[in-house]
C-alpha cells in the first residue's frame, strides 16, 4: 500500500461506511496504470493457465462463468464475449 500510495496509484480515505476504517481509493493515475496492465495479465494468465487445456473441460468453466455474469453482479468483460 505504501509504495502503490507513493506512486500516486491510490490515496487513502476516510471509510464513509465505517468511520474506523480507512479505504484505499484507486487515483486516476491509478486507474490508468491498472487498464494499461490489463491486456498483459490478462494474456499471460491465458497463456499459463488454458492455452494448454483441450477444449472439453473448458466447456462447463465457459458455461459457469457465463452463469456468474448473467447474474448481473459482475460487469461483463470487454472483448470476445
Amino acid at each position: 500500500m505504501l509504495r502503490m500510495e507513493a506512486r500516486g496509484l491510490v490515496e487513502r480515505c476516510p471509510s464513509s461506511a465505517d468511520a474506523r476504517a480507512t479505504d484505499a481509493v484507486l487515483t486516476s493515475h491509478g486507474r490508468d496504470a491498472l487498464h494499461r496492465a490489463t491486456p498483459g495479465h490478462a494474456a499471460l494468465v491465458k497463456r499459463m493457465f488454458f492455452d494448454g487445456l483441450d477444449p472439453d473441460p473448458l466447456a462447463p468453466l465457459h458455461t459457469a462463468l457465463d452463469q456468474i455474469l448473467a447474474r448481473g453482479t459482475l460487469p461483463r468483460p470487454s472483448g470476445r464475449y
